[in-house]
């Protein structure tokens, strides 16, 4: 039986690849507005891990707080793995 979510996930894996750029490289701003829809929608698509990961980002951002240490860094290297499988 095929994944219903199969098409979606497939958009969230091409729009992931522009969403690890902004996190790389954006202001905070716009980097929390990416983190902040990764905690939601990866969620969703069954991607746990990873809108665990956003969410405590985002949680810590909301608080205006940084995010704990090696947070950012496990966040992202967990959207390269999604990345990559597919």
């Amino acid at each position: 039986m095929s994944d219903p979510l199969a098409s979606l996930k497939a958009r969230f894996v091409v729009r992931a690849q522009d969403d690890l750029t902004v996190l790389e490289t954006a202001d905070v701003e716009a980097a929390s507005d990416v983190i902040h829809r990764l905690a939601g929608t990866a969620g969703t698509l069954g991607y746990h891990e990873l809108s665990r990961l956003a969410a405590v980002v985002d949680q810590a951002l909301h608080d205006g707080q940084a995010a704990p240490p090696g947070a950012l860094e496990a966040l992202n290297a967990e959207l390269r793995a999604v990345i990559r499988r597919g």
